[in-house]
């Protein structure tokens, strides 16, 4: 579901209103206009929040990603030299070299070789485990941090500790969720694991929620 904000209209199409245009009076009267269009004046790329909120995709995989995204065609095919990524998102070659290898590691693109150039085809996510872990944690912060989430799936716990200690259950998720959930050691297994047999989905995510709550608990919250 699109989300169009109003901003966007100035963002985009009045943002080239900033760049300075020169006028000058010929002597026969005739005014001759010079200006600068900016290129990218009109146009922006809508990303899935589930894509650009990933907790495994790294801020230069995100980049060069949705960079990708820009480039592909209605199918997902992407021809676009590697220099080329690097000279528009402003990083080296060698980095978009290696975020690449990784982008394709963790199944968010293919890549084949056309000739001496690679052709690069953006990966479906239904079953990509760094994506699937990601909404996971998600869907474990809307039931675990919101307030409709408090009051729906733990309501007569939040009476019980009262708003102070929802307070401090909520400090403990924003210092602890981010920590954990990224912490090599704890997520690859349930990668690996979601990856070889993700038909156990559900005993996987279990597993991997219990990790979580035990971070959080850590912090002697109220019981």
């Amino acid at each position: 579901m699109s989300k169009d904000k109003a901003f966007f209209k100035e963002i985009l199409y009045r943002a080239g209103e900033i760049i300075e245009s020169n006028f000058e009076r010929l002597e026969d009267g005739e005014v001759l206009f010079a200006g600068v269009q900016l290129p990218h004046k009109g146009y922006f790329l809508k990303v899935p929040e589930s894509v650009r909120r990933c907790y495994y995709l790294e801020p230069n995989e995100k980049q060069v990603l949705f960079e990708l995204y820009s480039w592909a065609d209605s199918k997902g095919i992407v021809k676009v030299t590697i220099d080329l990524i690097a000279l528009k998102l402003g990083i080296t070659e060698k980095t978009v070299r290696n975020t690449l290898k990784t982008l394709k590691e963790k199944g968010f693109i293919l890549i084949d070789t056309e000739g001496r150039a690679n052709i690069y085809t953006i990966s479906t996510l239904k079953d990509n485990p760094y994506f699937v872990l990601s909404e996971f944690i998600h869907r474990f912060i809307e039931v675990s941090y919101y307030r409709k989430g408090i009051q729906t799936y733990h309501g007569e716990w939040a009476k019980k500790i009262g708003k102070k200690g929802v307070r401090e259950w909520r400090k403990a998720i924003v210092y602890n969720v981010p920590k954990i959930a990224k912490q090599l050691d704890v997520y690859q297994k349930y990668i690996d694991r979601l990856r070889n047999n993700p038909a156990d989905y559900l005993n996987i995510i279990s597993e991997f929620e219990e990790v979580l709550l035990t971070a959080i608990a850590s912090q002697k919250l109220p019981s």
